[in-house]
């Protein structure tokens, strides 16, 4: 038996840990920058995507000017941070424990306790202001992120099921 196979399991719960931390060094680095330094980046990334975003506000009732863009882009990054976050960490918890509540529990209260953390950070950092509206956006990002990953190991567990009834049906078992 090589050295892989046997610990797969474990490489992969490392991995996912990383990832877990990795992600969350990106978001608490990011509420870091300061308001000047902060706008730059998202001035970057909206000038990226300006053109569909544009297209997409009028849908929502929203007038598509500079401003409403750029808080759109704006919020928009921190959900989808937090849905990464959500994924992972819940993608991570499953590797613990294969209880249904506490790899969707412990996961989303981690990540919301981040985000508080997030904000909280950005009480501190010049030009920037901690927001109890983006806690609860980064919450909503993390609980659809957390979901996303509960529905594909769901999907997995179905698929895995199948293949074992038709393994044992072909065996005649």
């Amino acid at each position: 038996m090589t050295w892989w196979k046997t610990h797969k399991g474990q490489v992969l719960t490392w991995l996912l840990l990383l990832a877990v931390v990795g992600c969350q060094i990106f978001i608490f680095s990011n509420s870091l920058r300061d308001g000047e330094e902060s706008a730059k980046q998202s001035g970057a990334v909206v000038e990226l995507v300006k053109p569909p975003v544009e297209q997409l506000l009028p849908v929502v009732k929203v007038e598509p000017t500079e401003y409403n863009v750029v808080v759109f882009v704006r919020k928009a990054a921190h959900f989808l941070e937090f849905a990464l976050l959500g994924c992972l960490c819940c993608f991570a918890a499953r590797r613990f424990t294969g209880e249904k509540k506490l790899f969707l529990t412990i996961p989303l209260g981690y990540a919301v306790l981040t985000a508080f953390a997030d904000e909280g950070i950005q009480l501190f950092s010049e030009g920037r202001a901690g927001r109890f509206a983006d806690v609860l956006i980064d919450s909503a990002g993390a609980l659809t992120g957390l979901l996303f990953a509960f529905g594909c190991l769901a999907l997995a567990g179905a698929i895995r099921k199948r293949k074992e009834k038709k393994a044992l049906k072909k065996g005649g078992i």
